[in-house]
């Protein structure tokens, strides 16, 4: 085995001599791939084009206020040129323009590969405003957040001139802000038996376990209906808008149910009763809206409704998860803090071993809050929020036609 491993570390340093040998090459290999990928679009692209004899066809996708400069280059090269608005038969792909404080959503996007549709709303505004508030609240430790806040300075201050596009760095500092706001809300600092014990929250509120509930199902209300709503106003006044109205209801009404069946304790018969009373306005609404519809859909869509009803109850309770992963969270932390007191700083080497198992301990906690936005902050934006908008996210990116560049 030692044979093996003397001649294996040779082989490696052999790779590495022909790597460095090599690397005066990289900006060349470089030029070329850039120049063969043109070439590959290019024929990919004449691959495509209808011809016949002398006369090419070229039919392809581009942005409402690109048309002046193409009608110019065409009348100058003296080709033809028609311009007409997608079918509906047409898969148009989508390109996104949003403010210049809308963009830096644009990197969660990419990481989780997803685009709405051509002819679908982009949520991109409302995605960023309630997925800073969720990353603050799952996360929900203000040295967290200055963890993240000092690591994305010192990345953004090495790499700003390397980097062109500087949304990611202006996202982590939103997110990083919110962190910290929450933190100091709640007055957790490296969890709360360490330093967050000597720290007054600025919303005391916010310490008991039945107002947080509180507040994430509020805040899961008002994002559903804000779904609905927004769904109203792009269909009003045809059909759906009242159906869209009756469901602001049933959520309104939801959200009384949720409050006094989980936050209050009042989980009795006499309570759902009360509630389903107090829904029949907006399923009356949801209901004459099917009636306007196909004869032969409505029974079935009477049928649907009372699950979709149980749905928009469940959504609400989903909230909950906002509450769930932060506390968990918090408690991980306390875990380590407990860990380590009791190691103390007796001396020198219970002083290392207490501060090796802060510094770990933290770190392992963070990277599991990371995971916890990934799956339950994206989730209730993506899922949730889109399912009650009827946002399918069945986009995909516009490409042109045009030539790398080599940067």
């Amino acid at each position: 085995m030692k044979t093996m491993q003397i001649e294996e570390q040779a082989r490696i340093r052999g790779a590495e001599e022909k790597i460095t040998e090599l690397r005066c090459f990289w900006d060349s290999f470089q030029k070329i791939m850039v120049e063969r990928e043109n070439v590959l679009k290019f024929e990919e692209v004449e691959k495509g084009m209808r011809a016949e004899e002398e006369l090419a066809l070229l039919k392809g996708f581009c942005p409402g206020d690109a048309c002046g400069a193409i009608a110019a280059k065409a009348k100058q090269e003296q080709w033809g040129v028609l311009f007409e608005d997608p079918s509906e038969e047409d898969s148009v792909p989508t390109l996104l323009r949003n403010p210049r404080w809308v963009e830096m959503i644009k990197p969660v996007f990419g990481i989780i590969n997803v685009l709405p549709g051509y002819r679908e709303v982009d949520i991109s505004p409302v995605f960023l405003i309630f997925f800073s508030v969720f990353f603050g609240i799952l996360i929900g430790d203000a040295a967290y957040g200055s963890v993240f806040l000092i690591l994305t300075l010192i990345f953004h201050n090495k790499l700003k001139h390397k980097v062109k596009d500087a949304a990611p760095f202006i996202l982590m500092y939103v997110l990083s802000a919110a962190t910290i706001t929450w933190g100091a809300l709640t007055g957790t600092f490296l969890g709360t038996v360490l330093l967050g014990a000597k720290l007054k929250p600025v919303v005391g509120w916010l310490t008991e376990s039945k107002n947080v509930q509180l507040l994430c199902f509020t805040i899961g209300a008002a994002h559903l209906i804000l779904a609905h709503l927004w769904r109203c106003v792009r269909r009003w006044p045809g059909s759906g808008a009242w159906a869209e109205l009756g469901w602001v209801w049933i959520l309104g009404v939801s959200f009384g149910l949720v409050r006094s069946m989980i936050v209050l304790g009042q989980a009795d018969m006499a309570v759902i009763l009360n509630a389903l009373k107090m829904m029949v306005p907006g399923v009356a609404l949801v209901i004459y809206d099917i009636a306007r519809g196909p004869k032969g859909q409505i029974p079935v869509g009477i049928a649907l409704l009372l699950f979709s009803i149980i749905s928009a109850f469940t959504d609400i309770v989903s909230y909950v998860r906002l509450f769930a992963v932060g506390l968990a969270g918090t408690a991980v932390a306390d875990a380590f803090n407990q860990m380590a007191l009791s190691a103390g700083f007796n001396n020198i080497v219970s002083g290392t071993i207490t501060a090796l198992i802060l510094v770990v301990g933290h770190a392992f906690n963070i990277v599991l809050c990371g995971f916890g936005v990934l799956v339950h902050g994206l989730r209730l934006n993506v899922l949730e929020f889109s399912g009650h908008l009827g946002l399918e996210w069945a986009g995909f990116k516009y490409e042109p036609f045009k030539k790398i560049k080599q940067s």
